[in-house]
Order: structure tokens, then sequence, then C-alpha cells
């Protein structure tokens, strides 16, 4: 049987009501059990807290320590008997320190002592008083320390520490014994480290944290007390040894009163409560029904009828102000909804198509700036010059020129990198006759790639600009241009290297960023209207997207342009 909302809506609250009064009755009954277990969930659950927290913050300090011990750095820094060799070494014996100081910011300073017990590094500016009193502890415990031995400090003057103390073996010895030791690592931790744990882990008022050394003396109490006083009446005390039987103790001294006075005041307005909450439900009800029930209900009845009656278009009927707004809103919404919808369509199929003609246009005006026209001319006067000389030389050029007519006309974007690298060689051999030896150029391909696809005229332009940029413009001879190919993953590589040394600086870094932002590359190309580096990257992008484009960077008087090319992008021939 299905109930009408304003009927659910009663019986919601009279079910609250019942279960309000039953639940008080039941927590009062409860109220002194519930005491009791508390203050013992509360004893162990905050020992054991403290607990943790002191045990990983030892751990912390002694991972720290081994790291130290076992630094082949560190111990090759303590083996060493050049005391020059010794001083080379102590930069990277600091970047030591200074890594496992980064890792834990407990610790104050990091000394290392030699097997004489002589205090060979230390990290920190401690006062050289402080690190002779070290030095004394150190000798006192270098026989029997083992790994990660942990000492409370306590100097004549007050000062207070913990010191973790481990010795450092050779690293070549396959069994450590007293005759492999070289020396010593000492860890000085900062004197609020352990008392922070303790501070953050409880209430004073509740629970006293005391650290006992082995010795029974106070390391660190969260209250500031001295002194521990036990026994004490209306308190529980609890004590447990903490880090693997170095003897460290923690003793948690609970206030039982305060740990538990909550429900000394639960307990007397519990009665009052409920009264409060049964008269506020029951005026919640009736205000519910006058103004949301009754309303909605006449207005799921029109909602329902808008999806069978297609004649009904709107909401019309008269609700309580708080549903007008609410009414408004969806005969808005009704109102716009298929006109939205249609302008949404449209829209998005107006800017495809846009953006579809934009880019096609743009790889058209990109690729209509590299034709043949130059290869063309160049052919005639070279033809027309072997033709009444007889020179074989122009006669090659001639050749040559014809080649890369041919190719710079063959139909179809996709050729080989075979046919790519060939089609180099030649425009390079006339270049080599045109600056008359000028400078010379290596090519290089791994072996694999020739037959790979890639599309026409890529590399040809990024030759010609390191050409007329650089090496035509160099004065002094050594002139020199390398060419290389290879595959990365699914990408074709290229890099194109020149010694011109003519882009560097803050030319470089402005072209740098050019290259690298595509609203800067629009900006730029359509500024200058000529091929370019600029240009060249503007036609990668087009082509393929993110996954490809080049890079330009100087380097030891170089310039170095960098291609990638996506392999899978590019299609098989």
């Amino acid at each position: 049987m299905r109930l009408s909302f304003k009927k659910s809506i009663v019986l919601i609250i009279l079910a609250a009501i019942l279960i309000q009064v039953g639940s008080q009755f039941i927590y009062i009954h409860k109220i002194a059990e519930n005491s009791a277990q508390r203050l013992l969930s509360y004893t162990n659950t905050t020992v054991k807290q403290i607990e943790n927290n002191l045990d990983s913050a030892f751990k912390s300090i002694a991972y720290t320590t081994t790291y130290f011990s076992i630094n082949s750095g560190v111990q090759q820094f303590l083996a060493e008997e050049e005391q020059l060799e010794k001083y080379r070494m102590l930069t990277f014996v600091n970047d030591t320190c200074q890594a496992a100081v980064a890792m834990n910011s407990q610790i104050q300073t990091a000394l290392l002592f030699n097997k004489e017990g002589k205090c060979e590094y230390s990290y920190s500016s401690s006062e050289m008083k402080f690190q002779e009193e070290l030095q004394k502890v150190e000798r006192e415990c270098y026989k029997e320390a083992v790994n990660n031995r942990f000492i409370f400090y306590k100097g004549d003057d007050g000062r207070e520490a913990l010191l973790c103390i481990t010795p450092i073996y050779s690293n070549k010895a396959a069994i450590f014994t007293e005759s492999q030791r070289i020396g010593t690592v000492m860890l000085v931790i900062r004197p609020n480290a352990i008392m922070k744990v303790l501070e953050e882990t409880g209430n004073a008022e509740e629970v006293e944290f005391y650290l006992l050394d082995p010795l029974g003396r106070i390391m660190a109490a969260n209250s500031g007390a001295e002194v521990l006083e036990r026994e004490q009446p209306g308190y529980t005390y609890l004590e447990r040894e903490i880090w693997g039987g170095q003897g460290f103790r923690i003793v948690g001294k609970i206030n039982n009163h305060q740990v538990v006075r909550e429900y000394d005041l639960f307990r007397s307005q519990m009665l009052l409560s409920c009264a409060v909450m049964v008269g506020m439900l029951l005026l919640i009800g009736w205000l519910f029904n006058q103004t949301i029930a009754h309303p909605i209900d006449r207005l799921i009845e029109e909602v329902a009828e808008l999806g069978t009656n297609r004649r009904k278009k709107q909401i019309t009927g008269k609700y309580h102000f708080q549903l007008t707004p609410l009414v408004d809103k969806m005969n808005e919404m009704l109102k716009n909804n298929a006109q939205m919808s249609q302008r949404i369509f449209d829209t998005q199929q107006r800017l495809y198509e846009t953006e579809l003609v934009k880019t096609e246009s743009e790889i058209y005006a990109l690729r209509s700036q590299i034709n043949p026209h130059f290869l063309y001319n160049t052919l005639q006067c070279m033809g027309g010059i072997a033709l009444m000389n007889d020179q074989p030389l122009v006669a090659e050029m001639a050749s040559n020129m014809a080649e890369i007519f041919r190719y710079s006309i063959k139909e179809g974007d996709k050729v080989t990198v075979r046919e790519e690298t060939d089609f180099l060689k030649k425009y390079l051999d006339i270049c080599d006759v045109r600056f008359n030896g000028r400078f010379r150029w290596e090519m290089e391909m791994e072996e694999g790639i020739g037959e790979l696809p890639i599309d026409k005229m890529i590399l040809q332009p990024l030759v010609e600009n390191a050409v007329y940029h650089g090496l035509e413009k160099r004065t002094e001879p050594g002139g020199m241009l390398w060419i290389k190919g290879c595959r990365e993953g699914q990408s074709l590589v290229f890099f194109i290297i020149d010694n011109g040394g003519r882009l560097e600086g803050e030319r470089l870094a402005k072209l740098q960023e050019t290259l690298a932002d595509r609203e800067l590359l629009e900006q730029e190309r359509r500024a200058r209207k000529r091929i370019g580096l600029v240009n060249i990257q503007s036609r990668l992008k087009l082509m393929y997207g993110e996954e490809g484009g080049l890079t330009v960077e100087g380097k030891d008087g170089k310039v170095i342009v960098t291609v990638r090319l996506p392999i899978e992008e590019t299609g098989i021939l």
C-alpha cells in the first residue's frame, strides 16, 4: 500500500517522536556503563597513540642514522687518510647530511666520529664546547654501541638532548667486526621534537604523558612537570616500554574525572532535550504540512499531467509563496528548453564547420609558401650556362635542380625518409657549389627508418633556414651542418645542427617561447608572412597536433633544431 506524501510525513514525525523518547530513556540507563567504558577505551587508545607516535619518531631517527652508516661516501670519508682527499669529499658528505636532515626535521645536528672518537665532521653551527661533550659521550659508548642506540643526554649546563649513535663499518667488510669499524655517526635530536609529539597527542588536562629514559629520568612531559607523582587518587596509570628494549618508557597519567565529565552534564540535560525535541517535531510537522506537503501534492499532479498531455505546456496552478519561484523557473525552463537545445546544436555545427575550413585554409596557405619557382628559375639559368660553356659542374647542378624540381611538384603529400634525405643531398650539393665549400655537412640516418613515411618537404626548409641564418653569414672557416635521424618509440626524431652561432640569449629565449605557445605562434606567423621556424612549427602543429613539432636550443655555439613526428599519424605509403 502506497501512502500519500502528507501521510508519510505524519508517520515519519510520529516515528521520530517515539524513537526520541525511547532512546533518551535507554541512554540514561547506560550512562554509568558508558562512562566506565569510555575511561578504559580512552586510556588504552591515548597511550597506544602516543606510543605509536613515539615509536614512529624513534624509527624515523633510526632510519636516518642507518642511512648515514651505510652511505658509501660517508664510509669513504672516514676511511680516507689523505687530508686533501678528505677535504675534497666534504662537499659530498655535507650534501648527504643536508639530504638526511631534510628528510627528518627532528634532527638538529649530525656528527661523524673516527674510530679514535675524534669528531671529523659536524653538520651544524654548534659551539665547540658542545662538540667536546658529545665526543666524550661517543668515547664512553664506543665499544658497547650497537645499531641505532639511543641515549638521553643531560649536560651540566642544563642542556638536554636525545642522541642516536650507530657504528660505521668499512664497505669492504664482509663481516662487521670491531676491527672493521671505522667510526660512528651521532644524531642530536632537537630538544622540542619529542615534546611536540607529546603535545600533539591528547589534552594535558585529561592525560599527562611522561617519556622516561632507561635511568628513569623525565625526558619530556606534555604538562611541563619535572617530577612524576604516582598513585594519586582519581588517576589511572599506564606504563609501556617503547623502541625495542632499550629501556625508554612512556607513562600515561589519566585524569578520570576530566575524561568522563561530559556525561555529568549529559545526564541532567537528557529529559529537557527530549521535551524540547518532541515539541519542535510537532511544530515542524504542522508547518511542513501547511507550506510544503499540500502544495507539493498539487504540483506533482500538474507535473504528471505535463508528461501525458502534450497540449499542456505550462504549470498553471496557484501555489504558496515558498513554491512560487520554483514554479516560475520550471515554466521558464519548459518554455526555453527546446529552443536552447536547437541553438546549442546549430552553434556546435557552425563552429565545427568554421574550424574545419580555417584549418584547411591554413594548411593550404602554409604549403603554398613552399613552391617550385626558385627551383625552376635556377634550373633554367644553370641549364643555359651548361649549354653555352660546356661546363660539367654546371650540368651536374642542372641535373640536381631538375631532380629537386620534380620532387617538389610530385603528387601526394607522403614520401619515405630515404626520398626526403636523397632530396636533401641534392640540395646540399648545390649549396656546396654555390658557397664554394664554405661549410661542410654530414648526414646520418638510423638504420631501419628509410622506408618510414613522412610528409614531403618537412626537413628541407629547416636545412635551408640553418644555411641562410647561420652558415651563410659565418665569416670564419670551419662551418659545419649535421643532419641526424632516429626512431624513439612511436616517433621519428630529426636533428638539424649548425655552428653558425647566430641564435642565443634573449633572441633564443623569445623564439623558444613563441614556438611553445600556440597563440604567440599564430601571431608571429601572420606577421612575418615568410618561411621560417615559426611557419614550419605552424605547419607541424596543424598536421600533427601536440604529438608533433619542433624545438630550438643553443649549446656551445651551435643551434640545434629538433623535429618530432609521430609515426602512427603519418600513415602508410
